[in-house]
């Protein structure tokens, strides 16, 4: 998806090149070749593709902005929440290339072994589970009835094992992310993100890791954005604060459409557009 439109729109192809330029330099590699290459099972470790899913988004929220298409709020999903604070001017492109280089390498430094599963419960309801478990937790809320799951192999295998009634869908990653198994992560983060120059967002956000507006004071806070890696993705909250404050249209800026799914799930009445 990046390539092609890295070919067909100029927009989107000076942008994704000014993020690959400085990620190349703190990744210490080509994420372009990493992207558009053969190795499938390079792209897929978390120290290229958060920085790759990263890039296209910035990039195509630029695209979007010079079409004029603006946006009422931002609302990003794990490391998507990165590139609604560079768009909105939270974070320079610089300093939002640090912190995403920074995000990627030090979880993929960690001991793996971690997994994360979605559940999706058939009639809508909350899954019927019990957390946290041992070495289970929730990493993600995408709507009432779809919860992601993240800990260790065998204890989360365990938990799926007692959810025959519920769709199960494996994720292609390393780790478990949003989970304590971070905790090793946070202080090596924390001392990058206090390195960096933050503002208040021009475009509003509304936060996965709260559910509710980004403040400026959240914003600017280093302590936020570590938080926001460690804590579980509240992406059905945020969805149910736009939609109380009149907002029925979601573009998915990404190259996927789960999370278009998720809306129209919880709230039919939207309008789902993924790009």
């Amino acid at each position: 998806m990046g390539h092609e439109l890295a070919e067909s729109c100029p927009v989107f192809a000076a942008a994704f090149n000014e993020v690959c330029v400085l990620l190349d330099g703190l990744l210490g590699c080509s994420l372009r070749e990493v992207m558009w290459g053969s190795d499938a099972d390079a792209l897929n470790r978390t120290g290229c593709a958060q920085p790759a899913l990263f890039a296209v988004e910035v990039a195509l929220l630029r695209q979007l902005l010079a079409t004029g298409v603006v946006p009422e709020v931002l609302i990003g999903h794990s490391v998507g929440e990165l590139a609604a604070a560079v768009v909105s001017g939270v974070l320079s492109l610089s300093d939002g290339c640090r912190l995403v280089a920074a995000r990627a390498r030090l979880m993929q430094a960690l001991p793996t072994g971690g997994v994360m599963v979605s559940l999706t419960s058939p009639d809508g309801t909350p899954p019927e589970i019990e957390l946290p478990a041992e070495g289970v937790w929730t990493a993600a809320i995408n709507t009432p009835g779809s919860v992601v799951l993240a800990g260790t192999r065998d204890a989360v295998t365990h938990i799926v094992e007692q959810c025959d009634r519920y769709q199960v869908h494996w994720l292609r990653v390393s780790h478990a992310f949003h989970t304590p198994l971070m905790d090793p992560a946070l202080e090596p983060f924390l001392e990058v993100a206090r390195t960096l120059t933050y503002r208040s967002p021009s475009i509003p956000i509304i936060s996965t890791v709260t559910g509710e507006t980004l403040t400026g004071e959240q914003a600017r806070s280093p302590e936020y954005w570590v938080h926001q890696i460690r804590g579980t993705v509240r992406f059905a909250d945020a969805i149910t604060t736009a939609h109380t404050r009149g907002i029925t249209t979601f573009l998915e800026a990404g190259p996927g459409t789960s999370l278009s799914t998720a809306i129209t799930t919880s709230h039919p009445d939207t309008t789902t557009i993924p790009t």
